[in-house]
């Protein structure tokens, strides 16, 4: 009845910013790692950008459009995305890659 909520930024950083817990894990049951503070690990994001230029370097519009299933379509195939792989870990990369990809498992034995 005429109360107002207000919200304290400053408080709700400081807040947010102290580590937490991670939850009890069941057993068996590996728990998730904690994220890292910056996002993805600085390992993580060259590894990706490796698998990048190595695959990049030999793929062409041309090539994917006649030698894949996926005909150079950016909504199914990350490498033709502007920015999809910016969202990929580099072991999922090389994974979907690996199974994927006809011409990089041709011309690179796989990710």
């Amino acid at each position: 009845t005429g109360a107002t909520l207000a919200v304290d930024a400053a408080e709700t950083a400081r807040l947010r910013a102290l580590p937490r817990p991670a939850p009890p894990a069941e057993e068996g049951v590996e728990p998730v790692p904690a994220r890292a503070p910056d996002g993805r690990a600085a390992g993580d994001v060259a590894a990706v950008e490796v698998l990048r230029h190595r695959i990049g370097a030999s793929i062409s519009d041309a090539t994917c459009r006649s030698g894949c299933v996926k005909r150079g379509d950016p909504i199914r195939c990350p490498f033709h995305h502007p920015f999809a792989l910016a969202f990929w870990d580099a072991d999922g990369l090389a994974r979907w890659t690996a199974r994927n990809c006809p011409i990089a498992r041709r011309e690179h034995g796989g990710a």
